[in-house]
């Protein structure tokens, strides 16, 4: 197990009725090394006061207001105050096994990618999108596969170092499409290792 930080970022938009639950899935990792910054982009409920309520209990947690800007932006304000050796990227409305940040302390790669399931409102898994199975590709293969879409691009599927992220000056885009494609893609163009962690982790 590497002793190391890990930065989580989760963009907040209108999302008062699932945030909390999305906060305490990170608040209750079996590794306790973390700094989750949410970005509030602009919300008209209470995600706001939500996440302020949080951070003022927890001073892992730290809370960016701005106006509404998208989803790209926000991510990047959160790359701007994120110091972790590893970027975990989260939705508002997701959260995360447990085990996630414990299993991802073994690793050292460049990028990892997580085995995913979305679930109904029930808490029913209705699909698996385990990028596991792919764990034995090329790297060049890999890549061309997401650009044509056989794989899914999906921003929170994968975690970034942050040293490749700041040595490569990669950002998300402006555009309300596509900026997490573009995002993962100079991600792992620019990373010498890849890894995957074969369990589901994240759910949505």
């Amino acid at each position: 197990m590497n002793e190391q930080l890990i930065s989580v970022i989760v963009p907040v938009y209108n999302a008062e009725k699932y945030v909390s639950r999305c906060i305490e899935s990170v608040q209750a990792q079996t590794y306790m090394k973390w700094q989750l910054i949410l970005v509030d982009d602009g919300s008209k409920d209470k995600s706001y006061e939500i996440c302020t309520q949080y951070a003022e209990l927890d001073d892992r947690i730290q809370v960016i207001h701005q106006e509404n800007a998208g989803a790209g932006a926000a991510r990047n304000a959160g790359l701007s105050k994120a110091i972790g050796n590893y970027i975990v990227f989260v939705d508002s409305d997701d959260y995360i096994d447990k085990d996630y940040f414990k299993i991802l302390s073994y690793h050292d790669e460049d990028v990892v990618f997580v085995d995913v399931e979305a679930l109904n409102e029930n808490g029913k898994v209705v699909r698996k999108e385990y990028l596991s199975c792919y764990k034995n590709m090329d790297k060049d293969d890999f890549m061309r596969a997401q650009m044509t879409g056989m794989i899914n691009w999906g921003g929170v599927r994968k975690v970034v170092k942050r040293e490749i992220i700041e040595r490569n000056n990669i950002r998300y885009s402006d555009h309300k499409v596509g900026e997490e494609a573009l995002f993962t893609y100079a991600s792992v163009f620019h990373s010498k290792t890849i890894a995957f962690i074969e369990k589901p982790v994240y759910f949505y």
